[in-house]
């Protein structure tokens, strides 16, 4: 029987180290949870998997990287790729050589890599599943700081750790608190106010309440599938992110919206983190495996920092149903639906939402509601298009129609609304309250300004009326 062929590290600090491949695979990256832990800024906290390829090859996979995994200087793409003997793996600033069973072992040789600059890019679009910075350096940078500028960059790593060295020796300095624990460095507290970071030890935030930052992400990868949906919240300014693919990178979705938080999902939001739920809640990871599955969720509120991390194990159910609230809640407020479909299913149901909404159009002289009720059809059909590449006609399509049947429906209102005020003027309620029902039935979203602006008419002009009418009954009687 033929031995599997092994990896060997030329360069860093596992430099000569054999690597053999396991049958349930090898994971390399920067997190601890991996098979192989290499402190290295430039990988991703689960940057690739080695795998068995028959009884003696192995193969590579990378997952979706934030700088790629390089063979032979090629970028290795979202495609696994079969290994032989000799092949030279990069992934970060690590260098691995393929060697099989008939060659020796060897000092670590050079080889001419092509210059980062000059390498081909990974082909497709990227995911990355690092999942940021750790919790320590992620609390840290969570901390309001002056605005940058775009065009001022770190040098290098280095740099930016002798400069992050500093700023903590000399705030250690300042609060004189040299002290200690769990391998972190940490503040004497200014007050009684602390913030609770992974693993829920307490610390001082510099936030002070200037500014809330909710970060929600979630991500599973196995050699078939790569999905990662993240949300990020400062202040109002909302965005989602969501990129599901397939090994080959043939189907998934693909969808990136932005907006502001309404007053209702901020309310949501408040509750959610300050509940018990939320407070009790600890990070944890189990065994690394070919799949990772990763939930983190971190919030900056009122100078508090928390965040909780739970990677490669089954979330507790409060956990579960902090995420299905949060993801519920950013979906329904920024208009977007999210399944794991490929890109036929999505043309389909933008095609069904796009005749659905033509039928409407059609008939927007029977029903009053029909109109709006087509712009949402036609929205709809715009969002499922967003989970597909390409189709530019289509989408082009959807967004013409809503902005015709907008134009139209704002047509409608402003002669209908400018009847209402008139009939206010002149104090006949009658022709007023008959105008804002019609506001009423034309546009039935409840939380649409139009419709709550009617609404509001509504009861006043009944509360006149009702007043005139005990007038009359008084006058009446005198």
């Amino acid at each position: 029987m033929a031995k599997r062929l092994e990896l060997k590290v030329m360069t860093g600090e596992l430099a000569g180290k054999v690597l053999s491949v396991p049958d349930g695979g090898l994971r390399l990256g920067r997190s601890s949870s991996n098979d192989v832990c290499i402190v290295d800024e430039e990988l991703s906290r689960n940057h690739c998997i080695f795998e068995p390829d028959g009884e003696s090859a192995i193969r590579v996979i990378d997952l979706a990287s934030a700088n790629g995994t390089y063979v032979n200087g090629k970028a290795l793409g979202s495609a696994p790729q079969t290994l032989k003997a000799g092949d030279r793996i990069e992934v970060g600033s690590t260098l691995v050589h393929v060697v099989g069973a008939s060659m020796p072992a060897a000092a670590p040789v050079v080889v001419d890599l092509p210059a980062k600059k000059d390498r081909e890019p990974a082909p497709g679009r990227v995911v990355d599943l690092g999942l940021g910075p750790s919790a320590a350096e992620d609390a840290e940078a969570a901390k309001p700081v002056e605005p940058v500028s775009k065009g001022r960059k770190v040098a290098n790593l280095l740099w930016a750790g002798a400069v992050t060295a500093l700023v903590v020796a000399i705030f250690l300095i300042l609060t004189n608190d040299g002290g200690s624990q769990d391998g972190r460095t940490r503040r004497k507290p200014a007050s009684t106010s602390s913030s609770v970071a992974a693993g829920g030890k307490a610390e001082k935030s510099d936030d002070a309440g200037d500014g809330t930052i909710i970060v929600y992400e979630r991500v599973t990868a196995t050699a078939e599938k790569v999905s990662r949906y993240c949300v990020e919240v400062r202040g109002v300014a909302t965005t989602l992110a969501y990129d599901s693919m397939s090994a080959g990178g043939g189907d998934g979705q693909k969808v990136d919206e932005s907006g502001k938080l309404s007053d209702w999902a901020r309310k949501e939001l408040g509750a959610i983190f300050d509940s018990a739920d939320w407070l009790s809640l600890e990070s944890s990871s189990g065994q690394a495996s070919n799949a990772l599955r990763s939930w983190r969720i971190k919030a900056v509120r009122n100078g508090m920092v928390r965040e909780v991390v739970v990677e490669n194990t089954t979330p507790s159910r409060s956990f579960s149903a902090i995420c299905d609230k949060l993801e519920t809640l950013f979906n329904n407020d920024l208009g977007v639906q999210l399944v794991m479909r490929s890109p036929e299913e999505c043309l389909d149901a933008a095609r069904k939402s796009e005749a659905l909404g033509d039928d409407f159009y059609d008939k927007r002289e029977v029903e009053p509601q029909n109109l709006w009720r087509a712009i949402k059809s036609y929205s709809q059909a715009g969002v499922e298009l967003k989970g597909v590449s390409g189709y530019d006609d289509d989408k082009n399509r959807m967004t013409k129609k809503v902005e015709d049947a907008e134009a139209l429906l704002r047509e409608r209102y402003g002669e209908v609304h400018a009847r209402a005020e008139r009939a206010k003027q002149i104090g006949d309620w009658t022709a007023a309250r008959e105008a804002y029902d019609e506001i009423r039935a034309m546009i039935p979203d409840a939380l649409d300004h139009r419709a709550m602006e009617a609404e509001s008419n509504i009861r006043d002009i009944e509360g006149r009326i009702a007043t005139e009418k005990d007038k009359r009954k008084k006058g009446g009687r005198e």
